[in-house]
């Protein structure tokens, strides 16, 4: 058992380097991209922020509780910090029209893309209302009710 025990944290910890590869490797991307549009607007107005939404009626049974705490996006979110991303890309967002999508959720649905092979952006948009997991790790609420620890 002690064995087995010592194999998980080190595999735990290569998953924390992998992460924070990952996190260095879109920083860079960000920075690539925002030099090469030419942006350089300082206006943060358009760009949005993922909004919670109050229940409605009646209490909600807690449907996140069903996803298992070794679930990948779980242990994910715990060493993956994308907060980074709003000011890689604030110089990108104008001050007229209407809010973005948060950049955060934007970079968790690219991320899933490639973890779980989705061929399209569009697919993925279809499959994301059926995937408990996937509303868990986007912060949005499955039925009203937003039990996200």
């Amino acid at each position: 058992m002690a064995a087995s025990g010592g194999r998980l944290r080190k595999q735990e910890a290569r998953f924390r380097e992998e992460c924070v590869k990952y996190q260095r490797a879109v920083a860079q991307i960000l920075r690539d991209r925002t030099k090469r549009s030419g942006h350089s607007g300082s206006s943060k107005n358009m760009m949005g922020r993922q909004q919670t939404q109050h229940e409605l009626w009646a209490p909600t049974p807690d449907l996140f509780s069903r996803i298992p705490e070794d679930h990948l996006l779980r242990r994910l979110e715990r060493v993956l910090d994308l907060s980074f991303v709003r000011g890689e890309v604030a110089r990108c967002y104008g001050a007229n029209g209407n809010a973005s999508v948060d950049p955060v959720v934007l970079m968790k649905m690219m991320l899933l893309l490639f973890l779980d092979d989705v061929p399209s952006e569009r697919e993925l948009m279809r499959i994301i209302p059926l995937r408990l997991d996937y509303l868990w790790f986007f912060w949005l609420r499955a039925s009203g009710q937003d039990s996200r620890p």
